[in-house]
C-alpha cells in the first residue's frame, strides 16, 4: 500500500485511484481503524462499493519527499521493529520484547526536524508520527 500511495502521490498527473488493504501482517492496526480485519471483510466492502478517504502525510527526508497513510517511526521505534523481525518465533509478542530489549539499551539518535511552523535538533530516543489509534 505504501508504494501504492507513493506512486500516486508522486506521479505528473494527478490520478487517484481508490484501493484496498488486505490484511496480511501480524498488527493491522491501519485495517483495525477501518474495522476491516478480515479479507472477507474487505470483500465485502468491495462488493458493496464503500469507498473511504483517508488523510496522507508528507515527509521529507535528505531530500526525498514520502508519503504516508499510518505510522512513520524513526530511531528506537524503527530499531526494534527490525529486531522483531528476527524474533517471529516469539508470535504477536516479539514486538514487546523487541521495544524492551532496545529501550534498556537507551541509544540516542540524532535528528533535525522541521515542520511548518518550527524546528528542533536534537537527540532523541524515538520519534513517531501516527494517523492511526492502533499503534
Amino acid at each position: 500500500m505504501h508504494e501504492l500511495v507513493n506512486g500516486m502521490m508522486n506521479h505528473t498527473l494527478e490520478i487517484r485511484v481508490p484501493q484496498a488493504l488486505l490484511p496480511g501482517g501480524t498488527g493491522n492496526s491501519f485495517l483495525h481503524d477501518l474495522d476491516c480485519c478480515t479479507t472477507e471483510a474487505v470483500l465485502n466492502r468491495l462488493i458493496d462499493d464503500e469507498i473511504r478517504s483517508i488523510d496522507l502525510f508528507e515527509i521529507t527526508v535528505e531530500g526525498k519527499k514520502r508519503h504516508g497513510f499510518n505510522i512513520i517511526a524513526w530511531g528506537m521505534a524503527s530499531s526494534a521493529n527490525v529486531l522483531a523481525k528476527s524474533l517471529r518465533m516469539l508470535g504477536r509478542r516479539r514486538y514487546d520484547i523487541a521495544t524492551v530489549f532496545k529501550l534498556i539499551r537507551n541509544r540516542k539518535y540524532n535528528a533535525a526536524m522541521e515542520w511548518d511552523d518550527g524546528n528542533l535538533e536534537d537527540n532523541f530516543t524515538f520519534a513517531a508520527l501516527c494517523n492511526t489509534i492502533h499503534t
